[in-house]
C-alpha cells in the first residue's frame, strides 16, 4: 500500500509540470487499461497507480483550461454577472476578491476569477455571497516570471483561476441580490474581521490577529513577514496545521469529559468531534496546511473509533494523497513539501519508540528534542525552496510554541466565542491577545536583529536528495549510524557556490519587473546592478519584491556598484527596497540630485573579473532633460582575451536628443542592446542603431502595457536591420552567457515550458 499510494503522489507531481494535455478519450482508455492490469496483475500496483496518476493529472488539468478565457475575450470590456465567492482582501488602493462567473455579455462562463475593485468602481464593498453586475476587462492569468522565484501563474493556475482582471467604473455596476446562505463562512469571516479591525489599532499585531483568528495574513505587512521569517516563525502566527492541531485536541477533550456522563455519547464521538474541526477549518480558510492537518485528524479518529492498529506513516500517505486528489496542482508550492515534510520529520524521529512523559523534566526534553527534529527535518527544504534557513528558529521556537499554544490560541478562541455570544467581552479578550502579542513581537525583534540567518543560492536536486538523508541521520537513534556522516550529506547543500564564470566571462539577466528595468551584470566574483525595477505601492517595489530575491539565488547579498539610471519610478521605484536588503559598494545614478549617490559620465571607469565598465556620459548637463539623463553604461567583456571584446549596452530610456549626441562621438559596434526607453517611439532611431548595430536586442516591457511599449515601428526596424529581438513580456527574464567566446541566450519561459504558459 505504501508503494502504491507514493507512486500514484510521484506520478501526478511530475505530471503537473507537463506543458501538454492530451485526448481526454485516449486518457480514459489508458485508465481503463490501468483497472484491467490491476486486476489481472497485482504485482503492478504499483506501476498501475503511477500510470493512473499521471491520467488524473491530465484529466485536471484539462478541465481546467476548459474554462479559461479565450484570446477574443482578452481586454474586451464586457458586463459580467456572478457570486462573490472568496473573503475580500482590502488593499489601501484596491479590494481583490474571486467571482464565479454564471451570465456575461459574450456568453463566457467561468467558476472562479479573480476581480480587482478599485475604491472608486463599485458603489460599495462587494461581499462573499453576494450576486452583482460588473463592467470588467478581463484577461489570462500572467505575471513577472523570474526563475526560482513565485510563480504568479502557477498559483493562480493552482487555485483554478481561470481569468483576471478589474471592474470599470460604470453606472451598470450593481449588486443584484444579498449573500443569504451562499458562502455562509465566509460571511463570517468577513464578520470577524470586521470587529477586529473596528475593536484594535492599525498596526502589524492587528494584521497577526487577523490571520490567528481566520486565516488571512493579507494585513501582514513586509516588514513583520522578515521579522517572522528571520526567526522561523512563520507557521505560528497565521493558522496552521499546529493550531488545528490544538484545536482538535480542545474539542476531543471536551467531548470526552461529556462522554464520561453520557456513555452512549461515545459511539458519536467521532462524528460529533469532526463537525466542529471541519467547521473550524472552514473559517481557517482551508490552506494546504490545513487540508493536511484536518485529513490526518479525520483519519485518525476513524481509527481510533474502530480500534485498528494503523501505522501514523500510512494516515499521513493517505492524508497526501487526498490532498492531490484534491488538487493535483498543490504539489507546485512550497507549502505543500514544507507541511508535509515537517510531519514526516516527526513521524521518522518519533513512531516506534517509548517514551515516558510523568514528569515535567521528561516532557520539557520531549519537546526540546522535537524541535530538534523539525530544526534539522526542515533545513534542507526551507535552503531548496527558500533559499535561506533561520539559524536561531530552534531557540525560539522553544518559547515561542508553548507561548502560542498556551496563551494565544485559547484566548483567540474564546475571543470568537464572545464575538458571536457576548459581544460586550469581545474588546477586553481581543485587546489581552493584541497585548500578548505586542510583546511577543518584541521578543522576536531582538533574534531578528540578529540576522542570523543562513543564505544560499539555487541548489540542485541531487544536493536536496543527499541532505535529506543526512537529515534522516542525525533523527536515527543514538548508535545506529555515525552522526558525523549525517552533518558531512549536508556539506553539498550548503557549500558555497561559484558563478562558474572565469576572468573576462560575464552574465547578464534582464529581470522581468513588468514595465520597468532591472539588470543584473555577474562577473567572476562581482555583481552590478543596473536599475532596480518599478514600485507598486507605498510599500512594494521589484528591489524587495524580484532584484534582492534573484541576488540571493545566485548566492549573492553584496552589490559592488548599484547605477539608477534615472529617477523615473520604472527604474528607480525598487531603490529603497534594494538598498534596505542588500549591501552596497558604489551607487552612481543619472540624477544624483534626486537620487543621492555619484553621477555617472566619462571620468567613471572600473575593472572587475576582467571586464570593463564605463559611462558614455558627458559631464553633468542642465540642458538635458528627464529620459536623456539616463546613465549609459558600456560593459565591455573578453577585450583582453583571444576571442575579442564583447560589448554590452545599457541606455535607460535616452530619446533622441540624446542618441544623436552619442552618435557624434565615438560610439563602438555594440553585440548586445537593451532597448532604450522599453522600445519607445521615442527612441531607437535610425542613424542610432545604425551606428550601433547589435546582434542582440533585450525589451524590458510589461504585459499589454497602458503604453502600449515597444512600438510596432520600433520593433519593425530592429527586424529589418536582422537583429534578434527579446522581450520580457513574453519571454520572463533573459540571461546572455559570454563565456569563452560563446555567447548563449536563455529565456525563461522557454526553459520552463508549462501548461498555463
Amino acid at each position: 500500500m505504501y508503494l502504491v499510494i507514493l507512486a500514484f503522489v510521484a506520478a501526478v507531481s511530475i505530471s503537473v509540470l507537463s506543458p501538454l494535455v492530451f485526448a481526454v478519450n485516449g486518457l480514459l482508455a489508458c485508465a481503463l487499461f490501468c483497472v484491467l492490469c490491476c486486476s489481472i496483475f497485482p504485482r503492478l500496483r504499483a506501476v498501475t497507480s503511477a500510470v493512473l496518476g499521471m491520467v488524473y493529472a491530465q484529466l485536471f488539468a484539462g478541465d481546467s483550461l476548459e474554462n479559461w478565457l479565450s484570446e477574443d475575450l482578452q481586454g474586451r470590456q464586457m458586463w459580467v454577472e456572478g457570486y462573490v465567492i472568496s473573503l475580500p482582501k482590502e488593499r489601501a488602493r484596491n479590494t481583490r476578491f474571486d467571482f464565479e462567473v454564471v451570465r456575461s455579455q459574450f456568453g463566457y462562463k467561468a467558476r472562479k476569477v479573480s476581480l480587482s475593485s478599485f475604491h472608486h468602481a463599485a458603489p460599495v464593498l462587494p461581499l462573499p455571497g453576494e450576486k452583482w453586475r460588473f463592467v470588467v476587462k478581463l484577461d489570462k492569468p500572467h505575471g513577472t516570471f523570474n526563475p526560482r522565484l513565485f510563480d504568479f501563474e502557477a498559483w493562480q493556475f493552482s487555485r483554478q483561476i481561470s481569468a483576471v482582471g478589474y471592474i470599470r467604473d460604470s453606472i451598470e455596476n450593481k449588486r443584484l441580490m444579498a449573500s443569504g446562505w451562499n458562502q455562509y463562512h465566509h460571511q463570517l469571516r468577513y464578520k470577524i474581521r470586521s470587529a477586529v479591525t473596528s475593536i484594535l489599532p492599525d498596526d502589524r499585531v492587528r494584521g497577526l490577529v487577523v490571520a490567528l483568528l481566520i486565516g488571512e495574513s493579507s494585513q501582514i505587512d513586509r516588514s513583520t513577514w522578515d521579522i517572522l521569517s528571520n526567526t522561523g516563525t512563520n507557521h505560528l502566527l497565521i493558522i496552521s496545521g499546529l493550531h488545528v492541531g490544538l484545536v482538535a485536541a480542545l474539542i476531543y477533550f471536551c467531548l470526552k469529559l461529556l462522554s464520561s456522563v453520557i456513555p452512549s455519547f461515545n459511539r458519536f464521538l467521532t462524528l460529533f468531534s469532526l463537525a466542529p474541526i471541519f467547521f473550524y477549518c472552514l473559517m481557517a480558510g482551508m490552506g494546504l496546511p490545513v487540508q493536511r492537518a484536518l485529513i490526518m485528524i479525520a483519519l485518525g479518529m476513524f481509527v481510533l473509533q474502530l480500534k485498528r492498529n494503523v501505522p501514523v506513516f500510512l494516515v499521513l500517505l493517505y492524508a497526501l494523497c487526498v490532498v492531490v486528489l484534491l488538487n493535483p496542482y498543490s504539489s507546485l508550492a512550497a507549502g505543500y513539501w514544507l507541511s508535509f515534510g515537517a510531519v514526516a520529520s516527526l513521524i521518522f524521529a518519533f513512531s516506534g519508540r517509548g517514551y515516558k512523559l510523568h514528569k515535567l523534566k521528561d516532557k520539557v526534553l520531549k519537546s526540546v528534542q522535537t524541535q530538534w527534529v523539525i530544526f534539522v527535518g526542515m533545513a534542507p527544504l526551507l535552503i531548496f525552496w527558500l533559499h535561506q534557513f533561520s539559524l536561531v528558529g530552534f531557540i525560539v521556537n522553544l518559547i515561542a510554541i508553548p507561548f502560542i499554544a498556551i496563551f494565544i490560541v485559547p484566548i483567540l478562541l474564546f475571543a470568537l466565542f464572545c464575538l458571536f455570544v457576548m459581544p460586550w467581552a469581545a474588546p477586553f479578550t481581543l485587546s489581552l491577545a493584541h497585548f500578548l502579542l505586542h510583546y511577543f513581537m518584541r521578543f522576536l525583534d531582538y533574534f531578528s536583529e540578529l540576522d542570523w540567518v543562513y543564505h544560499q543560492g539555487v541548489t540542485s536536486l541531487l544536493a536536496l536528495a543527499i541532505a535529506l538523508l543526512g537529515s534522516m541521520i542525525l533523527m536515527l537513534p543514538r548508535g545506529m549510524i555515525p552522526r558525523w556522516l549525517g552533518l558531512i550529506l549536508f556539506l553539498p547543500l550548503i557549500l558555497p557556490q561559484t558563478s562558474g564564470l572565469e576572468e573576462g566571462d560575464v552574465r547578464v539577466k534582464v529581470l522581468d519587473v513588468g514595465q520597468g528595468l532591472s539588470v543584473i551584470i555577474e562577473t567572476q566574483n562581482h555583481i552590478v546592478v543596473y536599475d532596480a525595477g518599478p514600485q507598486w505601492g507605498s510599500d512594494v517595489d521589484a528591489g524587495e519584491r524580484i532584484v534582492y530575491p534573484v541576488l540571493k539565488t545566485m548566492g549573492h547579498r553584496l552589490i559592488h556598484t548599484l547605477i539608477i539610471s534615472h529617477s523615473d519610478l520604472d527604474h528607480a521605484g525598487g531603490l529603497k527596497g534594494l538598498r534596505r536588503k542588500a549591501t552596497v559598494l558604489q551607487y552612481f545614478t543619472g540624477e544624483p540630485e534626486t537620487n543621492g549617490g555619484l553621477h555617472c559620465d566619462k571620468s567613471r571607469q572600473w575593472h572587475l573579473d576582467g571586464v570593463e565598465f564605463s559611462f558614455l556620459n558627458g559631464p553633468k548637463d542642465d540642458s538635458l532633460k528627464g529620459n536623456d539623463k539616463s546613465c549609459v553604461l558600456l560593459v565591455t567583456a573578453g577585450k583582453y582575451g583571444e576571442h575579442g571584446a564583447y560589448r554590452i549596452m545599457l541606455p535607460g530610456d535616452i530619446e533622441a536628443q540624446m542618441e544623436e549626441r552619442l552618435a557624434k562621438h565615438y560610439l563602438p559596434a555594440v553585440n548586445l542592446l537593451v532597448a532604450p526607453h522599453h522600445g519607445s517611439l521615442s527612441s531607437s532611431t535610425p542613424g542610432f542603431l545604425n551606428r550601433l548595430h547589435p546582434e542582440i536586442i533585450v525589451i524590458s516591457a510589461g504585459f499589454h502595457n497602458k503604453f502600449r511599449h515597444p512600438s510596432s515601428r520600433v520593433t519593425e526596424r530592429y527586424r529589418l536591420r536582422e537583429m534578434n529581438v527579446l522581450n520580457t513580456a513574453t519571454h520572463g527574464a533573459i540571461s546572455i552567457l559570454y563565456q569563452g567566446g560563446k555567447v548563449k541566450v536563455d529565456t525563461a519561459r522557454q526553459s520552463n515550458p508549462r501548461l498555463w504558459r
